[in-house]
Formats: C-alpha cells, sequence, structure tokens
C-alpha cells in the first residue's frame, strides 16, 4: 500500500531545470495516482507555465515574494 505523495516544487526563473526535475518525477516508478506535483512560482519573469504544460501531474500556483 503507498501513502498519497505531495511533491512541491519552488521555482524561480529556472524553467530548463524545471523541465528537467519534472521530466525526472514523470519516469519514477511510484503509481501516478498516488502523487500530485504542486510547482509554486515564486515572482518568476519567465514565462514557468509554459515549462509545465505538458506533465499531467503538474499544478501551478504563483507566489509574488
Amino acid at each position: 500500500m503507498y501513502s498519497f505523495v505531495s511533491v512541491i516544487i519552488p521555482v524561480f526563473n529556472d524553467s530548463e531545470r524545471l523541465k528537467f526535475c519534472l521530466n525526472a518525477l514523470e519516469r519514477q516508478t511510484y503509481p501516478k495516482d498516488q502523487y500530485e506535483v504542486l510547482v509554486v512560482d515564486n515572482g518568476s519573469t519567465e514565462n514557468v507555465r509554459s515549462a509545465i504544460n505538458h506533465f499531467q501531474h503538474a499544478s501551478t500556483f504563483y507566489e509574488s515574494r
């Protein structure tokens, strides 16, 4: 039996490493219905959301500070 897991990724202007991280999470073997990925954009000036669009388990939140 698996526990539900939340993975929280804070990001600031680093879309390339964010994509790398999200790709790694997509390839892991934990059951996909037992985890969520929460990406928190900490006021980036680049478009971080566009990096997340291809990942079905990722949700985006914005924090301006």
